[in-house]
């Protein structure tokens, strides 16, 4: 069976390594980089040594302002040099600023993708980029090894047409897959991908009366040629906070939510073995007598690490881990550390057990290289 994590390319470089509670200053070293302080919207990791951040220009006086810059890591997050800009990937409208694009990420150490309300492609390890066409108003990535999908949609008041489209790293050619999503949802889709063959797209749809959305999941094993309807665990309220994580073509988690309000949020984990065919409840915030997960905080981003362990990001709250399926959960970085200015953390990225990353927006940056039993906290300048 192939490894759902990527290889390690550049050996990982620990420089004045600290553990939790710790401080590391991560300066950013490139000739010509900006000079006011940064504020970060997304994070990419390929292996324990490379990664990409990208982010924004701030002051007091004119706020958010200026291009997107991307910054590139080799020693896993201790420091990062600014070496290219997303050209227009922040606009101003009314005096207002709106992301054009507010993700990053990339199948190899020269190809990548910022993506958002618009797609933009590099292929030199993110020093420059060109803009891709999409069609709709906004897109999605997801990655298996060389194998990239992307998840288009055009969302109107009532209705969200989606299209997928495929294509490889180094590539800027894109071919719209055959089987399509229905065009009877009137909700947005996720797409989550096991490896090439294996992936999940959750959408729902609006009846009547109002406000009352159905969630629906769909599934592939052959590389999206075919997919089939599978039961989805989560409940009526619709895809509000819903996400799928998966460990590979079988061991499937859907972290269901409900309307998130004054800090607190009823959540519900579930389980598959077999890919989604058959689910099991492992967790819940005070439904069903469990009471195993706290009401505190907002379903984020969520990363499996083995069948039995999976990590928990939290908007309004910090970062949650379980070993042992669901069954219990525990703070993995206190949350007055992990969350000092209260506005959440995430995502939380794992490329292999060992070594992963958590951003707290919008200048903290949490790395362990260890499992997760120590983290160490980098400032991002």
């Amino acid at each position: 069976m192939t490894s759902r994590f990527p290889a390690c390319l550049t050996c990982l470089l620990l420089i004045g390594a600290e553990v939790l509670l710790g401080n590391a200053v991560s300066a950013d070293i490139a000739i010509g980089a900006p000079q006011q302080p940064l504020e970060t919207t997304a994070i990419s990791f390929l292996n324990p040594s490379l990664g990409w951040r990208l982010a924004v220009g701030w002051d007091q006086v004119r706020g958010l302002h200026g291009p997107l810059y991307i910054s590139r890591t080799i020693n896993g997050g201790l420091t990062w040099k600014t070496i290219g800009t997303v050209p227009n990937g922040m606009v101003r409208h009314a005096g207002s600023e709106v992301f054009r694009v507010s993700s990053v990420a990339f199948a190899s150490a020269r190809d990548g993708w910022a993506y958002g309300a618009a797609l933009y492609s590099t292929h030199d390890a993110g020093r420059t980029w060109t803009r891709v066409s999409i069609q709709g108003n906004k897109t999605a990535l997801s990655i298996a090894g060389r194998s990239v999908w992307r998840l288009d949609e055009y969302c109107s008041a009532a209705t969200c047409v989606s299209t997928i489209f495929t294509s490889e790293a180094g590539s800027d050619q894109w071919t719209r897959t055959t089987w399509q999503p229905p065009s009877s949802w009137t909700t947005g889709a996720s797409l989550t991908r096991a490896d090439v063959s294996h992936a999940w797209l959750l959408s729902g749809e609006m009846f009547t009366p109002p406000n009352h959305v159905t969630a629906r999941l769909l599934s592939t094993s052959d590389g999206g040629k075919s997919w089939h309807t599978r039961p989805l665990p989560c409940a009526t309220q619709g895809p509000i906070g819903d996400i799928l994580a998966a460990y590979d073509s079988r061991h499937l988690w859907a972290f269901c939510a409900s309307e998130p309000g004054a800090g607190e949020q009823l959540k519900t984990v579930n389980r598959s073995r077999d890919g989604g065919r058959h689910w099991r409840l492992v967790s819940a915030s005070g439904q069903f007598g469990l009471k195993n997960l706290s009401v505190a905080g907002y379903v984020r981003s969520a990363a499996l690490v083995s069948p039995s362990s999976a990590w928990l990001a939290l908007g309004r709250g910090t970062l949650l881990h379980t070993a042992d399926g669901g069954r219990s959960w525990r703070e993995a970085i206190p949350y007055a550390v992990a969350n000092p200015g209260d506005g959440g953390v995430g995502p939380v990225i794992f490329v292999d057990p060992q070594h992963g990353w958590l951003l707290s927006l919008p200048y903290l940056l949490f790395r362990t290289v260890d499992g997760g039993r120590h983290w160490q906290k980098i400032r991002l300048p």
